[in-house]
């Protein structure tokens, strides 16, 4: 298969669970105008099927799409000293690794982050999420 889209039709979308959410990478950065980012990773991105359906499900929750810009939403929570992903699962957030300081201030000083799924094969689904923070 070449380097074209895997077109998932809607219904068959998945919202992961919790044993899918183990198995993703996270990553943080900076982007060159200080903007902080979320790089979501699966070891096996490229395959199609589950993981393909589940990473769409992912992205699909977060409100991300091709490119997306602005800050939209509030599904970056950040509740001292945890921070999650609320990408629309009924009873469980994506929880985040500890993130270095650097970010954390980025985040705080700008209400909000890129966030990044990798889809495989070069195809990210991007968009921005603002904060909610828990009382």
């Amino acid at each position: 298969m070449g380097g074209g889209f895997v077109i998932v039709h809607p219904a068959r979308r998945v919202v992961p669970g919790a044993d899918f959410l183990a198995e993703l990478l996270v990553s943080y950065g900076m982007g060159t105008r200080g903007r902080p980012g979320v790089l979501v990773q699966h070891p096996e991105a490229c395959a199609v099927g589950g993981v393909g359906r589940a990473l769409l499900g992912l992205a699909e929750g977060l409100g991300l799409g091709l490119g997306g810009e602005g800050c939209g939403g509030e599904r970056l929570v950040d509740a001292p000293p945890l921070w999650a992903l609320d990408y629309g699962h009924a009873d469980i957030a994506m929880m985040l690794p500890e993130p270095p300081p650097y970010w954390v201030s980025g985040v705080r000083r700008l209400g909000c982050t890129r966030v990044l799924v990798e889809l495989g094969q070069g195809v990210r689904l991007a968009g921005w999420v603002g904060v909610r923070a828990r009382r």
